[in-house]
Parts: C-alpha cells; sequence; structure tokens
C-alpha cells in the first residue's frame, strides 16, 4: 500500500479501512466523487497486481478482501491515540502560530521597506556644510594696452 500515491492511498484507507461510504470519502479528500471513484479504481487495479487474491476477485469482492485485510493489519498493530484535550490544544497553538507570523511578517516587512526608503533619501536629514564662504575671487589679468 505504501507504493500507492498518496490520493489513492488515502482514498483507499477512508473507504475500506475506516468504512466510510463513496460520498463521505469524497468529501474527507475534497474531491469530487467521480475523482475519488477513480482513485479507488486505480488504487484497486495497483494492488491487484500485487495481490494474487485480488487479481483473481471481481470489483464487489475486492472492497471486502481489502477491508478484511486492512482489518488484520490494524489488529496485528493497534495504535494508541491522544486525548482529544491534547490534540486540541496542540491544534490551537499551532493555529495561533501561523496567524502570528502571518501578521508579523507583513508588518516586518513594511518596517524593513520604511528603513530602505528613509536610507535611500539619506536618512531623513542632509549633513550640515558648515557656514557659507564666499566665491574665491581670482585676481584680475593685468590691463595690456595695445
Amino acid at each position: 500500500m505504501l507504493r500507492l500515491p498518496r490520493p489513492y492511498r488515502r482514498a483507499l484507507l477512508l473507504h475500506h479501512g475506516v468504512g466510510l461510504g463513496l460520498p463521505e470519502t469524497a468529501a474527507e479528500t475534497e474531491a469530487t466523487t467521480t475523482a475519488t471513484a477513480n482513485r479507488l479504481r486505480h488504487a484497486h487495479e495497483a494492488l491487484a497486481e500485487r495481490l494474487p487474491e485480488l487479481r483473481a476477485a471481481g470489483p464487489a469482492e475486492r472492497g471486502r478482501i481489502l477491508h478484511r485485510r486492512l482489518a488484520e493489519a490494524a489488529a496485528a498493530q493497534p495504535l494508541t491515540t491522544r486525548p482529544a484535550r491534547v490534540v486540541r490544544t496542540e491544534g490551537e497553538r499551532a493555529a495561533r502560530r501561523w496567524t502570528r507570523a502571518a501578521i508579523g511578517l507583513p508588518v516586518l516587512l513594511a518596517l524593513a521597506a520604511g528603513l530602505a526608503l528613509l536610507a535611500a533619501q539619506g536618512g531623513g536629514s542632509t549633513p550640515d556644510p558648515g557656514p557659507a564662504q564666499p566665491p574665491a575671487s581670482t585676481p584680475a589679468a593685468p590691463d595690456r594696452a595695445r
């Protein structure tokens, strides 16, 4: 099953492993019912190439075989689940972090752009040149009479 593409594997597990119907599997995978049915069909075909018992079975029988095989696999390695409160708390923390990042990043970019603009304008002030100097006078050329 791990060799299946992720969308096929997900549809297969939800439909045959969890027992969701086709419309529910489609909703859960955020795909159309037609796309989900095609994913299941392609997953069945790919698994039939690797499992001899699926190769000989018809389409309806394949679903029962997969459901049984997935149930056996689940019973062989029981899962430990975390309490709902822990999962919810971690999800809320992650959502808060992403929200802060989504707000903070544009603020930092705006500050950086403002600082760059100030630096490009000379920092907002010009250096004081000191007292004005009168133009240097050039000595007049001697008057030559012709």
